[in-house]
């Protein structure tokens, strides 16, 4: 785990070192503050991810959470998109993208009780099916993540989601593919992983919108 740490590590900065344009970031994060403004369901508009994580990586406040969870936010920093991912064993259902009831509830990954809060209705977020610790695994679309189904450690399979703005697709998605491309090989070179037997990592992707909104697992990738 240490030399993924120090791989991964090496990783991110080389893409926080090498982000895009100053100018089509500015573009490209007001796009994200205009989606986020649409998304409310009170008097504020929910930061999303990326925002936040621009908003760190500006004071130098960047820390590492773990192999798969750092380099999701590098991209997330370098093709200013929203990253983030699910351990698929974890999850205890299906994931589906939909407005909230008064029914929903959510645990915060920073929350210190374990009693999940009810959200509100109206907000967008990703749910599954409902347990001890809610059924929100994202609000906002991706302001704030859940415990629930959290990748950790032990993650073997992982389902990374990166969303964008509709006028971000044509000029992030291929560019975003090929790095994401990249990540089994930086994952999984390492010495302890080659002596566990574990030297062989798959990456399969699925572009959803409107139009293709669903996808099962497992299934034929698209691009694989």
């Amino acid at each position: 785990m240490q030399t993924e740490m120090r791989r991964s590590k090496r990783f991110f900065w080389q893409v926080c070192k090498k982000p895009c344009d100053s100018g089509i970031r500015k573009q490209r994060l007001e796009l994200w503050c205009r989606l986020a403004s649409l998304m409310a369901t009170g008097n504020k508009a929910p930061l999303q991810s990326v925002q936040s994580l621009h908003k760190r990586a500006q004071k130098g406040q960047i820390t590492q959470i773990s192999p798969i969870v750092d380099l999701v936010n590098a991209l997330s920093l370098k093709h200013v998109v929203c990253g983030s991912g699910f351990d698929l064993k974890a999850l205890p259902g299906d994931l589906m993208l939909r407005v909230c009831t008064n029914a929903d509830h959510f645990l915060a990954m920073d929350a210190l009780s374990m009693s999940p809060e009810r959200v509100n209705a109206g907000e967008v977020a990703y749910t599954t099916t409902p347990t001890s610790s809610g059924n929100v695994l994202k609000r906002h679309l991706s302001h704030k993540q859940s415990k629930l189904g959290a990748i950790g450690p032990e993650t073997q399979d992982a389902l990374l989601l990166f969303e964008m703005p509709a006028e971000l697709v044509e000029a992030v998605l291929k560019d975003l593919a090929n790095d994401v491309k990249k990540l089994p090989k930086i994952l999984m070179s390492s010495p302890e992983r080659r002596k566990r037997g574990q030297n062989e990592a798959k990456i399969c992707m699925y572009p959803l919108s409107s139009s293709h909104p669903i996808v099962h697992l497992p299934t034929v990738p698209i691009v694989c």
